[in-house]
């Protein structure tokens, strides 16, 4: 019997990690969907998302935008799917949909923030940490009020995390194969996110550059001249397959918006050739515009912030309101999880001093075995937030998401490697972990009036 006995506990770890994944899949899913349909008006920026959306899926007229279009192809999508036919200007914020269900044209992003936190879990244990530090981070990004929010409308973020970090966690899935065909698909995967981490928002860049930079690691920790050439069939085929959805996502603009619009004003330019591989010219003239309107933007916003704002999270983002006959309100605004914010900065600066004092006193890394995967989330939190610094149009508090689940993937890998968890079941952690926990869960429920847009009355205004 006692042969078996590593086996059976490898087995009883697995199922309760397979069970905490359709733990947080369910969670989420419940504070996404939950009254997905409400407010009955137009949120924010729906007002501009919702008329591309319409464009694509009913008018077909060309319009302009300075980011591409995949998110917006895809929401499209599963609107006209579900049964959305148009019908609705998205003049002003706070305009009622009438008869049209919100829910078609809101389904994709929630189905993006609903497989979120779960795909943190998933990436935190590909790097290495415990069960139990990969549960306490998909559960960090479950009970985020700006993830939640910014996912329950027609925005461009939820795509924009879901493909930035599924391209990490596909190349890591990747990475662990040994050579062979059998790696191919996970690799395709992977550039195929990669594009469209791009396609959602020109952000996206950090994905391709993360593949890079991983590509790179791995050859300089083994710089043979088998590795080299591993190194570049890989980054061969990531390139390939990104390069495939990126342009895919342009011919499929151009082919569904043949009809005069607003998007003439800008010049943009038309496609009217029958073959994908002929439209080039036509996305690089774009492209340049794009680039041109984005850094040309120079309208100021009540609600905008900089860049060092945001993890001390000064400016919320007000995107709807509505007085009630009785005299009661309600409001949403683009606040995060107060306690997530500004614990993770304050862990973020803490992490960082201590690796800089072990440097400096040559102190072994972080736990016996070291946590030789913690530069993966630090380089993506630079990566992410290093070129929104020099950016000079007005940015706003959801530029921060994408460095700050980086940052909480660091974190959880962090606290594992100091000892924050226990090694056994997530049942059978230190009450410190529980705490955490419920306090992120209570200080989720405090601010979600604000989330959800709950009536209050007249005196919490």
């Amino acid at each position: 019997m006692i042969p078996w006995a590593p086996l059976r506990g490898l087995a009883e770890r697995h199922r309760e990690v397979f069970w905490l994944g359709c733990l947080l899949l369910a969670a989420s899913a419940v504070t996404h969907f939950m009254w997905l349909s409400y407010p009955h008006e137009v949120v924010f920026d729906e007002v501009h998302f919702g008329k591309f959306v319409t464009a694509y899926c009913c008018t077909g007229e060309r319009f302009f935008d300075i980011h591409p279009p995949h998110a917006k192809l895809l929401i499209a999508g599963a609107a006209k799917l579900t049964g959305f036919h148009g019908g609705l200007s998205f003049a002003e914020i706070g305009q009622t949909y009438g008869s049209i269900s919100p829910l078609s044209l809101r389904l994709m992003p929630a189905l993006a923030g609903t497989f979120l936190p779960l795909l943190v879990f998933v990436l935190l244990l590909q790097l290495g940490a415990r069960g139990a530090a990969a549960f306490f981070g998909g559960a960090a990004a479950l009970l985020d009020n700006a993830l939640t929010v910014q996912t329950r409308i027609i925005s461009l973020d939820g795509l924009l995390l879901l493909s930035i970090f599924g391209s990490l966690s596909l190349w890591l899935a990747a990475a662990r194969v040994p050579l062979g065909r059998s790696r191919l698909p996970l690799l395709a995967a992977a550039g195929a996110a990669a594009g469209l981490a791009v396609g959602v928002k020109f952000t996206g860049l950090v994905a391709p550059g993360m593949l890079v930079a991983l590509l790179a690691a791995r050859w300089l920790h083994r710089p043979t001249f088998r590795q080299l050439k591993t190194t570049l069939t890989d980054l061969l085929v990531l390139a390939i397959c990104a390069a495939v959805v990126y342009g895919a996502g342009w011919a499929l603009h151009f082919s569904l918006l043949p009809n005069p619009g607003s998007g003439d004003a800008w010049r943009v330019p038309k496609f009217e050739r029958p073959l994908p591989i002929s439209f080039v010219r036509e996305v690089a003239a774009l492209h340049r515009i794009m680039f041109d309107a984005n850094y040309g933007l120079e309208a100021k916003h009540p609600d905008e912030s900089a860049w060092w704002e945001w993890p001390l999270m000064r400016t919320s983002v007000f995107y709807w309101q509505h007085n009630n006959p009785d005299g009661r309100v309600a409001a949403i605004y683009m606040l995060g999880n107060p306690l997530l914010w500004w614990g993770s900065t304050i862990l973020l600066l803490s992490l960082m001093a201590d690796l800089a004092v072990r440097r400096l006193f040559s102190v072994r890394a972080l736990g016996q075995a070291g946590m030789p995967t913690l530069w993966i989330p630090l380089l993506g939190y630079a990566a992410a937030l290093g070129p929104l610094v020099k950016v000079p149009r007005a940015l706003f508090l959801y530029h921060y998401m994408t460095p700050l689940i980086f940052a909480l993937v660091a974190i959880a890998l962090w606290l594992d490697a100091g000892g924050f968890f226990s090694g056994g079941s997530i049942w059978r952690q230190p009450r410190r972990v529980y705490v955490a926990i419920g306090a992120l869960a209570f200080v989720f429920l405090v601010f979600s009036p604000l989330t959800y847009g709950f009536l209050l009355p007249a005196s919490w205004r």
